[in-house]
């Protein structure tokens, strides 16, 4: 896993325009991610081992950042994986599924675009 400190962030200036960069290596998030999904059993993937939950995938914060300006992907939409409302942040990871799959560390679909209630 990457480190704390692999997010670099600096300033650009361009005529009279100031522009704040970020960057990181996310390789390593992709490397781990694909190495755990890999080697994920085939039954039971979904148990609960890591903190009482199911470890299913990993976002690097600039991604998390991204996210949330809506400059992740083309169409602009913002997600936010921080939200306190449990449907916009199911939403959010339903997008780390389906277009960022590759961050996934289980195989599948581990995200439902709704949540079954039982009464």
């Amino acid at each position: 896993m990457a480190e704390d400190d692999d997010v670099i962030r600096g300033t650009k200036i361009d005529g009279n325009t100031v522009y704040d960069t970020t960057s990181q290596d996310i390789e390593p998030y992709l490397d781990r991610a694909k190495f755990l999904r890999d080697s994920a059993p085939e039954h039971g993937k979904y148990s609960k081992t890591a903190f009482g939950c199911v470890y299913a995938c990993t976002i690097p914060s600039v991604l998390v950042e991204q996210m949330m300006r809506g400059q992740c992907c083309p169409d602009g939409v913002k997600y936010n994986v921080l939200a306190d409302d449990p449907d916009e942040a199911r939403r959010a990871y339903v997008h780390v599924q389906n277009s960022h799959s590759a961050l996934l560390t289980v195989k599948g679909k581990p995200f439902a675009k709704k949540r079954s209630k039982w009464h």
